[in-house]
């Protein structure tokens, strides 16, 4: 949703910690495939597979070099990841723990990020089943 506002520098990094989050419970499956795709279309970037760093190292990098706001746009964007496939798993919570206390992002605004995003979801799906309906 936002990360086409993101520094060209701050992307791949990105990248590479959304391809870990999703691979971080050993599901990598369509609908996050799917979400990986649409996140590199829309900041620009090939989906490749960055040469990874330690994951501390990568939050590190991201910590030192972003924004408040692409911090905050960073977090967002993993919950939603995360909340793709209706199974947002204790892993995937950790890893997101780590990176938004890294950037000194409070619980109140992960929780927000689920909460909002969860019913982003819900709505879509309401209006899938009206539009889609035979």
């Amino acid at each position: 949703m936002y990360l086409s506002i993101i520094n060209e520098t701050i992307k791949p990094h990105f990248l590479i910690l959304a391809k870990s989050l999703c691979k971080i419970d050993g599901v990598y499956d369509d609908k996050e495939r799917a979400t990986i795709s649409a996140y590199c279309k829309e900041m620009g970037i090939a989906d490749t597979d960055f040469s990874a760093k330690d994951l501390k190292e990568t939050i590190t990098y991201l910590d030192t070099n972003c924004s408040k706001q692409e911090k905050k746009i960073i977090v967002f964007e993993l919950v939603g990841l995360a909340c793709v496939n209706h199974a947002f798993t204790k892993d995937e919570r950790e890893l997101i723990h780590l990176a938004s206390t890294s950037f000194n992002l409070s619980k109140d605004y992960v929780d927000d990020c689920e909460k909002l995003i969860q019913q982003y979801f819900n709505f879509q799906e309401s209006i899938d089943k009206l539009v889609m309906q035979k």
